[in-house]
């Protein structure tokens, strides 16, 4: 059954990065001197670029090199926002203009290629700016140059581009900015006991008995004040890995977080049975995936999965019932009683399809929004005896490295294999920490020759190699060759993708 989670860092690639050839600190303009303090690294004077009455904090600074726009925005508060690619890289995080020499490509000499350093020019710049970003604690410099940003790589993906300042540019975050949940932690192994922090300096917190927001202040690295719309305080502390956190209520009272979700052996807050419908028209300009969760505690919740912004949202939660016949009696907060109904003639030994008919009127909220959804959709769902839903687990994976798939820099591609006999191709952008899916479909083993035969979506059927030459008691190498044209989407935004490649794996011995 398909389980998604929120997304704690919004990333996807883009196709066609065209080389841009411009240099950067040729302009005859020059900046005035620095007037505005901000924040510094110890020891090192540092200041706003002021342009005449221009501000660092007006506008923004473009590039549309690739054919794509490309942005960051400065905040005087001392934190930036970035677009790469027409939004489909997004970053956020803090900044300092630091006063100190850095030497940087000012043009790619006379053979117009970056690539080739020989002849690149240099020069060496008098003010950087250093961001470093809420998602990776990475710190990156850049030259600041003549109000410019130069020699600057574009999400880690387009190089030596040159940012100019479109300080007339009325910037609205309202509008340029789209929500980037920095973290999503869960408590006491509860799905629906979560914790999102997100790059605005809002939170939303339902750890609790009730839903929760506010705004929140980094105090130092990894170390959040969280302030709630009540006017109470808490602390979050994120780990240094940022997979854990711990939050640390007025009272003094400590909450332990993690960003997993993990079936345990207790099912009172385990998922008993899930329901589900996909692409719903829920008065939304596009289809939503709805999912009904069942808690081993007889508690229940609707949840409105947004995949185009990678959330999911808290619709509706009641209470139900089962009885020894498996009719199920649903109580709503919004969509008062709903029955379901389950289908004998699905049934198994171990298992039950079961349906239910929701519909409902009611208000999401999501980051400080409100919006208004109309359901009327069916939902189905198997109940397995004795237990919690099991996600599929991985059993097999095959790999290959550094394969060119029609993107400037080579990535990774897997394919993993799942104990439902389902596989996904999955691309992995190391520049970004990304990993987007390609293509999936369904997969058997021959026992007998050892022989898997893919049935994919773009790729169709393919079958694997074994090499029998590498047996050994533990298993063989097995070799898998995929070819397609396909294409990785997030956030709205689809990129091509051309693959002929080789992938290798190995099949243990059972």
């Amino acid at each position: 059954m398909k389980r998604k989670h929120i997304s704690a860092i919004v990333l996807s690639v883009v196709l066609g990065m065209s080389t841009f050839l411009g240099g950067c600190g040729n302009r005859e303009e020059t900046t005035t001197a620095p007037e505005e303090s901000i924040k510094t690294e110890e020891g090192t004077e540092s200041s706003s670029e002021v342009r005449g009455e221009v501000q660092m904090w007006d506008g923004y600074y473009e590039d549309t090199s690739t054919g794509l726009l490309s942005f960051i925005h400065f905040y005087e508060d001392g934190t930036y926002y970035a677009q790469y690619f027409d939004g489909s890289v997004l970053d956020a995080g803090t900044y300092q203009v630091l006063e100190e020499e850095m030497e940087y490509n000012a043009d790619s000499g006379a053979d117009g290629d970056f690539g080739t350093e020989d002849d690149n020019t240099k020069a060496t710049a008098s003010q950087v700016v250093e961001m470093t970003s809420y998602q990776s604690g990475t710190a990156v410099k850049v030259a600041f140059i003549d109000d410019q940003l130069c020699d600057m790589s574009l999400g880690g993906m387009a190089n030596h581009r040159t940012l100019t300042h479109n300080a007339d540019y009325v910037y609205d975050p309202d509008v340029d900015e789209t929500a980037i949940e920095l973290f999503v932690f869960y408590a006491d192994n509860n799905i629906g006991s979560n914790f999102i922090l997100s790059h605005n300096r809002t939170f939303v917190d339902v750890t609790g008995d009730t839903f929760q927001d506010g705004s929140w202040e980094m105090t130092e690295a990894g170390t959040y004040t969280l302030i709630y719309s009540d006017g109470t305080e808490a602390v979050l502390t994120v780990g240094a890995d940022g997979r854990s956190a711990i939050l640390t209520k007025s009272g003094g009272d400590e909450l332990a977080l993690k960003n997993t979700y993990e079936e345990g052996d207790d099912l009172s807050g385990a998922v008993i049975l899930s329901l589900v419908a996909e692409d719903v028209e829920a008065g939304l300009p596009m289809g939503v995936d709805l999912r009904l969760d069942c808690y081993g505690d007889n508690t229940c919740k609707l949840i409105v999965e947004v995949s185009q912004i990678g959330a999911e949202i808290e619709a509706d939660q009641g209470t139900y019932s089962v009885t020894e016949s498996y009719q199920y009696t649903f109580n709503f907060e919004n969509a008062g009683n709903v029955a379901g109904t389950p289908d004998y003639a699905s049934a198994t030994e171990n298992s039950l399809d079961v349906a239910a008919v929701y519909k409902a009127d009611m208000e999401v909220e999501f980051n400080g929004s409100v919006t208004p959804l109309s359901i009327d959709s069916e939902l189905k769902g198997t109940y397995v005896m004795g237990g919690a839903v099991q996600a599929a687990e991985v059993v097999n994976t095959l790999t290959v490295d550094d394969a060119e798939v029609g993107l400037p820099m080579g990535v990774n591609l897997r394919i993993d294999i799942y104990s439902d006999d389902t596989c996904k191709l999955i691309v992995e952008v190391a520049q970004l920490g990304a990993e987007l899916e390609a293509d999936q479909g369904t997969c058997t083993l021959d026992e007998t020759n050892f022989k898997y035969t893919f049935d994919f979506e773009k790729a169709g059927e393919l079958i694997s190699e074994p090499d029998y030459a590498s047996a050994t008691a533990e298993g063989l190498d097995m070799t898998l060759a995929y070819k397609a044209e396909t294409e990785v989407e997030f956030n709205g935004t689809s990129t091509p993708l051309s693959i002929d490649t080789v992938l290798q794996g190995r099949i243990a011995a059972q």
